[in-house]
């Protein structure tokens, strides 16, 4: 039976790592056409997302046909595990994904005067550098790049929080400009799930490499972990506006 199994294990590792590709690639896509104020193609990419929902619901039906017919144990047990909830995961990020394209304006981000407190460029740079990385994590089984896209997820709070912030301030200074700051916010919410939905997939390549679980509670990563990860202090001042000026006015 472990010879039949193994084959079925490296077929959903195929559909699941293919999976991922295209989830990193709509969001790309649905980013750059986000930053560039192209409503149309963001509008065109909306279709992609039926197409992971439906691998996503064939990915979970071979999981557990797996549970079924093998009854794995102990780290195949894991995996099959692990594989359902990055799937999961995954077909949050597309959905997440399609909500950007719906927030799409034809204003660009840069473009608009003064500039906002918050770089969407680099931010949403990022987070697509989150998502890869998780990714990477996955298929190479690396907990240590889990443990760079965990602290790398700090960051994107931070600067989420700081554009809830500056919103009332910009509404109430540009009124004429709402439709496309409250776009901006939908846009931010969203990467800062996606950033959590990649941190999630990270916390899962660390359940299927060593059995911990350390959702909720990443202070319990190993002194190892800890010295691999990347202080996200920097990174985060090199995604603020340089015009920012600190706080919102009262």
């Amino acid at each position: 039976m472990k010879p039949h199994f193994y084959k079925e294990i490296r077929s959903l590792d195929r559909k699941l790592y293919l999976q991922a590709v295209d989830v990193a690639e709509l969001l790309g896509r649905i980013v750059l056409a986000f930053l560039n104020g192209d409503v149309q193609n963001a509008a065109r990419l909306v279709d992609k997302d039926a197409e992971i929902d439906r691998n996503e619901i064939a990915i979970e039906e071979e999981c557990l046909k797996i549970l079924a017919l093998y009854q794995p144990v102990a780290g195949d047990l894991r995996y099959v595990i692990t594989v359902l909830k990055v799937n999961a995961e995954l077909e949050r990020i597309g959905d997440l994904a399609v909500d950007i394209a719906g927030f799409t304006t034809e204003s660009k981000p840069a473009s608009l005067q003064p500039p906002l407190p918050v770089d969407f460029e680099a931010m949403t740079a990022a987070v697509r550098r989150m998502l890869d990385t998780s990714i990477k994590a996955l298929s190479s089984h690396n907990v240590p790049l889990a443990g760079d896209v965990i602290r790398s997820d700090r960051r994107i709070d931070e600067l989420h929080e700081r554009y809830s912030a500056h919103f009332p301030e910009r509404v109430r200074r540009f009124p004429e400009s709402i439709a496309v700051f409250q776009a901006l916010l939908g846009v931010s919410r969203s990467l800062e799930r996606i950033a959590d939905c990649a941190t999630n997939i990270a916390e899962d390549v660390i359940y299927l490499e060593s059995g911990r679980i350390v959702r909720h509670g990443h202070s319990s990563l190993s002194c190892g972990e800890e010295a691999v990860a990347m202080d996200a202090g920097p990174e985060c001042e090199e995604i603020l506006s340089p015009d920012d000026p600190g706080k919102p006015e009262a």
